[in-house]
């Protein structure tokens, strides 16, 4: 899915933004440029990045499904794996931080997308 790729691009267009935006600050109201940059830097993180990573990291769940059916693996198991992991991470603790904050989708969360998209899978399973 290209999804390195698009953090590369979509990283240095931020970038650019950030340093573009911190010489404004800087010559309009006299301020530290780099002051702009670290709230800027922090906003885009939490506002976009990790958001847009989660979203990645479920997109690849989907396809990983699909590809895992086309093999002729059953993928039910996934949903069977994350129930699991998510029993363990329920044990151990929990997850650290809140959900905003992280890169990777809740388990509740990844555990009814793939539920969702099981029926596309199970159209592409044929054990071998």
């Amino acid at each position: 899915a290209r999804h390195g790729a698009e953090r590369m691009s979509e990283a240095a267009a931020l970038q650019a933004v950030g340093q573009v935006g911190g010489a404004a600050v800087q010559q309009k109201y006299g301020l530290n440029p780099q002051v702009f940059e670290v709230a800027y830097g922090a906003a885009t993180k939490v506002g976009r990045e990790l958001p847009h990573s989660r979203k990645q990291e479920s997109e690849a769940d989907h396809i990983g499904l699909v590809y895992m059916a086309r093999a002729g693996y059953n993928p039910t198991a996934a949903v069977a794996f994350w129930q699991r992991f998510s029993d363990y991470n329920k044990k151990a603790g929990g997850s650290a931080g809140p959900a905003f904050l992280r890169t990777h989708p809740l388990d509740d969360v990844r555990i009814e997308q793939l539920k969702q998209w099981l029926p596309e899978a199970q159209n592409q399973y044929h054990p071998k």
